[in-house]
Parts: C-alpha cells; sequence; structure tokens
C-alpha cells in the first residue's frame, strides 16, 4: 500500500514500572515476557516473582499486535549525572534483552527547560544548547545508545494551556518512535536485508 493512502497510524503507548537502584526492585524480572508480550495489560507486577506461564495474564501466543516495537527509555536530565554504576547495568541489561528482539530504543531526556536557563527561556534553542547537547552526549555513552536516539523534551507539569514549542518537542518524540518502530516492522518483514 503506498504511504501517501494512509490516513492514520494506530500506535499504543504502554507504560511500566521503571528501573530501581536496588535488587529485585522495579522492572527487572518480566522484560523479556514484556517485550515478548507475554503480558497481558492491567498485569500488576512483582519485582519478587516474573509472571509465570500459568498466570491468567500470561499470553501464552503472542501476535505481532501483542509485541512492543519500540522500547523508551524517560530519564530526568537533571539525574543524567547521578545514575549510579547499579542502574547503568540494568539499563545495559535491559538493551542487550530489546537489542536480542531486534527492538529499537530510544531515550527521552526530559525537563530540558529546568536543566538550562537558554532553554529555559525560549525551547528553540534546545539543540543549541552546549549543556543539553553535553547531557545528550553523557547519556548516548553511559547507555550505549546512538546520539540520535536521545530526544530532548519538556513536560507539561503545571501549564494549563498548551505550548506549541513544547508540543513540536513532544511530537518529535512521537516521530522518533514511529520511525524506530517502522525500522522494526522492516527488520520484521524483511530479516534477509538485516543479516547482509
Amino acid at each position: 500500500m503506498p504511504s501517501s493512502s494512509v490516513t492514520h497510524v494506530p500506535f499504543i503507548l504502554c507504560d511500566t514500572m521503571g528501573l530501581e537502584d536496588g535488587v529485585n526492585t522495579g522492572l527487572d524480572v518480566d522484560v523479556a515476557t514484556i517485550l515478548k508480550g507475554h503480558i497481558q495489560d492491567k498485569y500488576q507486577f512483582n519485582p519478587l516473582m516474573p509472571i509465570q506461564p500459568d498466570s491468567p495474564h500470561f499470553h501464552k501466543s503472542p501476535g505481532l499486535k501483542d509485541k512492543i516495537h519500540c522500547v523508551v527509555f524517560v530519564i530526568d536530565i537533571s539525574r543524567v549525572k547521578l545514575l549510579s554504576d547499579k542502574m547503568i547495568e540494568k539499563f545495559v541489561v535491559f538493551r542487550k534483552k530489546a537489542n536480542q528482539l531486534s527492538i529499537p530504543q530510544l531515550v527521552l531526556l526530559t525537563k530540558v527547560d529546568e536543566a538550562c536557563p537558554l532553554v529555559a527561556e525560549d525551547l528553540k534553542n534546545v539543540y543549541q544548547s552546549h549543556y543539553i547537547n553535553k547531557m545528550m552526549q553523557e547519556v548516548s555513552s553511559q547507555l550505549g545508545v546512538s546520539l540520535s536516539a536521545v530526544v530532548p523534551v519538556k513536560n507539561y507539569y503545571q501549564e494549563l494551556e498548551i505550548d506549541s514549542q513544547t508540543d513540536i518537542l513532544l511530537l518529535n518524540a512521537v516521530v522518533q518512535m514511529l520511525r524506530a518502530a517502522e525500522g522494526y516492522f522492516d527488520d520484521f518483514y524483511n530479516p534477509e536485508e538485516r543479516s547482509e
């Protein structure tokens, strides 16, 4: 089907508990199960015990629509320098599992307006800010993702009205997610191209 005939793009954003510093805390145990599409909606995660195949929330035969097509890590820019070695290790393990399944990954770097006065003054400066660029490079290096996979965004948190500049950054993030997912489908439907 030619892309010009596409009138809408259906997508679902799934949110899970985050990665946490401690052992058996946060999203430690169910990562591969989630990525492969075995966990049904509304499942209550238990960091101490992974979901079992006999659970009513375990999807035994997930289809393509049940699987994760792009993983997005969300990191507060003010916490980039505070990432512990344990947290970085958890990111690396998570990324390794996603890579084994050929699932692309992005990093949303949030609260960029709070991190840099230049950006707070005008969001259009986000890609001109040396500080934001430095933090993007640091995240890229620490987590092992390409710099192009690190996407800066501003959060809505106290605004009563929408802001076009904030929306542009957020929509750019969604576009990056859709492109990454499209790459997943390209690899899924054309595996011979990936192996060349």
